[in-house]
C-alpha cells in the first residue's frame, strides 16, 4: 500500500496487483495465525507436508518485489534442495521474515541472496545480505519476543520485534535450529538447519 501511494498517477493495473498481493497475504496471514495457535498442540499440524521450494521461493520474493525494486536490490538464488518436508504455512512464514528484514534493512543497491542445499540428513537454508550489519553485543538477543536492534538498523524502521522470535518458534518446532552471523558494516547472514524429515 505504502508503494502504491508513492506513485504520482497510480494505473488500473497498479490497482489490481495490489489487491491481488493484499488477498493473497490476508490468507496467508490467516492461515499462519491458525497454524500459530495449534503449535502448542502439534498433533495437529503437519510438518512433513512436501514443499516445491521453487515455487515457495518464487512467492517469498513476489511478496517482496516492489520493495525489492523500489532500492533496485540484486537477489540471488542457489536452490539445490528442489525438495523440503516441513510444514508450508509456518517455514514460509519464517523464511518470509528473514527475507523482508534482509530487505528492508538493506542500502540501495545492495545485494540479497538466498540459498537451499542438503549437507547429509539435514537441509542448510541461509538468508545473507552486505547491508548494515548487527552489532555484536546485540546478536545474542535478536531472538527475543519485542528485541529491537537499536539504533542504526531499526530506529526509522516499523516492526513489531516478533519477527525473529517467531522464526526461532517455527524452526525449532520443526526440529532445526537457526542462528546469525553478522558484521556491521559488512552485512548479515542467517542460517537455518533443518532434518531432512522431521519425526
Amino acid at each position: 500500500l505504502e508503494v502504491l501511494d508513492m506513485e504520482e498517477s497510480p494505473t488500473a493495473e497498479d490497482y489490481q496487483e495490489t489487491l491481488e498481493i493484499i488477498s493473497r497475504n490476508t490468507d496467508r496471514l490467516i492461515a499462519l495465525v491458525s497454524d500459530l495457535l495449534e503449535l502448542n498442540d502439534q498433533q495437529h499440524l503437519n510438518f512433513q507436508e512436501s514443499i516445491n521450494t521453487a515455487a515457495l521461493l518464487e512467492q517469498l520474493l513476489s511478496e517482496q518485489e516492489a520493495a525489492i525494486n523500489q532500492k533496485q536490490l540484486q537477489v540471488t538464488i542457489d536452490n539445490q534442495l528442489p525438495t523440503l518436508y516441513a510444514n508450508r504455512q509456518l517455514l514460509a512464514s519464517a523464511l518470509g521474515n528473514l527475507l523482508e528484514n534482509a530487505v528492508k534493512y538493506q542500502h540501495p543497491n545492495g545485494q540479497v541472496a538466498l540459498s537451499l542445499r542438503q549437507q547429509a540428513d539435514e537441509a542448510i537454508i541461509t538468508v545473507w545480505d552486505d547491508g548494515p550489519g548487527i552489532a555484536s553485543d546485540q546478536l545474542p538477543y535478536i531472538f527475543e519476543p519485542f528485541y529491537r536492534c537499536d539504533p542504526s538498523r531499526s530506529s526509522k524502521i516499523s516492526g513489531s520485534g516478533l519477527g525473529l522470535a517467531l522464526v526461532k518458534t517455527i524452526v525449532e518446532r520443526h526440529g532445526g535450529q537457526v542462528s546469525v552471523q553478522s558484521t556491521p558494516g559488512e552485512g548479515t547472514l542467517f542460517t537455518i538447519t533443518l532434518p531432512e524429515k522431521n519425526n
